[in-house]
């Protein structure tokens, strides 16, 4: 028999919980706010534009404090013109009238000496309007006006003279991003003088951008409301024939049709969302007005996924967000919260009550975050009926008010496990002012050891160790036969002791447990992982296997030291090692496979293990 100790402190975090905090009062002027947007994370840096005293808008620079907050563009303010910031290639690229060159592209380094006019696509002050900036396969395209005043595509690889047009058509203008599939972009030509209105793709060369389908247009996107599945992009299309109907591509013109004429009218396919295999759109028929409607993309796998409110009015789920596997539904007409599944039984209210339309802004903090027009008021959401309130915040009881802007989420963004949004809060955010989210740390429980031993040939008896307990519903018992999948055993009711002990069967050479505890609220933390080993006691064991932080040992003998050598013998890792130090931290190694050794006075014991 052998036994395995394994003693730890895991202070188990709720991640619920939460803080507001001010990253800086950048418009210091009395009611004066600075609405801050376009956040953008680049080079591990967070930038946005937002408008100080001058209440002009200049690019900004944060790493979450107030100290690190710094104005980089422009030196002077000009004009109030800066927008559509992206990160391409570890710069940033946006557009910008500076009074000399009109609106063209600029680019910046994060820094003021690196920030300048990147290429002024119609010379002198006339505008281009650079827009619809997309990254896509290390090229960045967008549209912008030529000297004759129609929009072009063009293509970038960061420098300016890798900067071209690919003129072979002209682009329908006012988008903010081109759909994306198989590292090509999709886009919709305008109806000019060169080419019907039509859809076309590009690779971002002039012998790839290809013509798929002529006479279609979408006026909602480029192409409009477009969402791929199974290597095929699903978006709404205008024909004289079908009106507004969904529409399909493989990258192919004879894979480019409508996929289902839903109405005589225009059925006006919107929001279309992937999920589970299937896509969800908002969209209306002859019999009901605009629902929640499910594809498989075939005409005969479309169908209505629930009649949320029956008649020709319809509910219009015209916002959605995908949270933990489920589609959440904002009811424009109803002013309701759903869930759904993509079934009808599995269609339910989760809210109802509102008084305004609400926009989708962001999954953070196991919670997803939705503003409402009218009002600006911030929610917040785990799912549940309980769980969908106004933002609650554990360092203050003052409401959080969040302009946004509701065709955009460029006002929320996560940046280093902090959510940073546009936000006015009393007492913390006086005008609108860029704000961040922190998870606050809740210990409703500490661990302090688990241990496993033979009870007999087929049982083996898991014990563990706690202090601190709060608002602990249960404790499970698991076992794996890899150190990775895990299957439940045995549930115990929590009380009042600190120890707790559990017999579960136990057979084969190998076995690893763990427990995980549950709180009252639903949620969950793991013990440390022990190892049981019945045969072969001498041998060396490691686990999880690939790991990616941590290998756990499984030894019974005593060594002094080990070595991790890669597979040319190199020691790339060595340290002391005591008997009880059953884990080593294999973190900072690169991706590959390696040797651990462990050593005793000229006896040694070696195991291969791949890093993740």
């Amino acid at each position: 028999y052998i036994l395995i100790l394994t003693s730890c402190m895991f202070l188990h975090q709720n991640l619920t919980a939460q803080n507001i905090s001010l990253v800086k009062e950048i418009n210091t002027a009395p009611n004066g706010s600075s609405n801050p947007n376009n956040f953008t994370v680049c080079n591990n840096n967070l930038y946005f534009f937002a408008a100080d005293n001058s209440n002009i808008s200049s690019l900004w620079v944060t790493l979450g404090t107030d100290a690190t907050t710094q104005k980089i563009f422009p030196a002077v303010n000009v004009s109030n013109s800066l927008a559509n910031l992206i990160c391409f290639n570890n710069k940033l690229f946006f557009s910008y009238d500076d009074g000399t060159h009109g609106q063209e592209l600029f680019t910046s380094d994060g820094t003021q000496a690196g920030t300048s006019l990147f290429i002024d696509i119609i010379p002198g002050s006339a505008n281009s309007f650079p827009q619809a900036f997309t990254v896509c396969n290390s090229k960045l395209y967008f549209a912008a006006l030529d000297n004759t005043g129609v929009y072009q595509l063009y293509v970038s690889d960061g420098t300016v003279a890798g900067t071209v047009a690919l003129r072979t058509v002209t682009v329908l203008g006012g988008q903010t991003s081109f759909a994306q599939l198989n590292n090509e972009i999709y886009f919709m030509s305008n109806g000019g003088n060169t080419t019907a209105n039509a859809l076309w793709k590009t690779d971002g060369t002039i012998a790839g951008t290809v013509l798929l389908k002529q006479d279609i247009v979408s006026s909602a996107g480029v192409p409009g409301f477009a969402s791929a599945l199974n290597l095929k992009l699903y978006f709404n299309a205008f024909d004289n024939l079908n009106g507004s109907e969904l529409w399909v591509t493989d990258g192919s013109t004879s894979g480019t049709h409508i996929v289902v004429n839903l109405s005589a009218g225009n059925g006006d396919p919107q929001n279309i969302k992937t999920l589970n295999g299937k896509i969800y759109f908002n969209a209306q028929d002859d019999v009901h007005g605009k629902e929640l409607f499910g594809s498989d993309g075939t005409a005969a796998g479309t169908y209505l996924v629930k009649d949320i409110l029956p008649g020709s009015s319809g509910s219009n789920p015209n916002q959605s967000i995908i949270y933990n596997g489920l589609l959440y539904l904002m009811c424009a007409a109803t002013f309701q919260l759903w869930q759904s599944d993509g079934t009808d039984a599995g269609t339910v209210l989760v809210k109802s009550g509102f008084t305004f339309g609400a926009g989708f802004k962001a999954v953070w903090n196991n919670k997803f975050y939705f503003t409402f027009a009218g009002d600006y008021s911030l929610w917040q959401s785990d799912g549940t009926t309980a769980g969908t309130i106004k933002i609650q915040l554990q360092n203050t009881s003052f409401p959080v008010t969040s302009y946004t802007d509701f065709g955009s989420d460029s006002y929320f963004t996560v940046y280093n496990a902090e959510l940073y949004l546009n936000a006015q809060c009393f007492q913390i955010a006086n005008g609108f002012e860029p704000c961040k989210l922190s998870a606050a740390v809740v210990l409703p429980l500490t661990w302090l050891g688990i241990q496993a031993q033979w009870q007999n040939s087929t049982q083996a008896t898991v014990s563990w160790q706690v202090a601190d307990q709060q608002n602990i519903r249960n404790y499970t018992v698991q076992k794996s036969i890899d150190g990775i999948t895990f299957i439940n055993h045995n549930t115990i009711i929590a009380t009042a002791q600190t120890q707790y002990s559990n017999v579960i069967p136990a057979t084969g050479n190998k076995n690893y447990f763990r427990v995980k505890e549950t709180d009252v609220d639903g949620r969950v933390s793991y013990s440390k992982i022990v190892a049981l080993q019945k045969n072969d006691y001498k041998q060396l064991i490691v686990f999880p296997n690939p790991s990616k932080n941590v290998l756990h040992l499984s030894h019974s003998e005593k060594f002094q030291s080990y070595q991790v050598l890669d597979l040319n013998g190199k020691v790339v890792m060595q340290h002391s090692l005591s008997n009880q130090n059953n884990e080593i931290n294999i973190s900072n190694l690169p991706k590959a496979s390696y040797l651990l050794k462990l050593l005793n006075n000229g006896t040694t014991k070696t195991v291969r293990f791949l890093k993740q």
